[in-house]
């Protein structure tokens, strides 16, 4: 395999941090890996609502997370 080691440990902070959502929202290809490893850092109701976001058709394009303490983030969404 040819996956790089940042993108593994991507997905292991999806896998250990992220909802269920979170995850079936990446396996079904529906977020990158990435978005959803930033995402996967912050409180699950905020992951929630953002995989009801993708699930209507938004699409994340960016993650951050905010730094300060209470793990606010925000995403950059744009409608396909």
């Amino acid at each position: 395999m040819n996956v790089g080691v940042a993108s593994v440990e991507r997905a292991r902070t999806v896998l250990n941090n992220g909802t269920p959502e979170l995850q079936h929202a990446v396996a079904q290809g529906k977020m990158a890996v990435s978005a959803a490893a930033d995402i996967a850092k912050t409180e699950p109701e905020f992951q929630r609502a953002v995989v009801e976001k993708v699930e209507t058709g938004v699409k994340v394009t960016e993650a951050s997370n905010g730094g300060d303490t209470a793990s606010r983030a925000s995403v950059a969404c744009r409608s396909q």
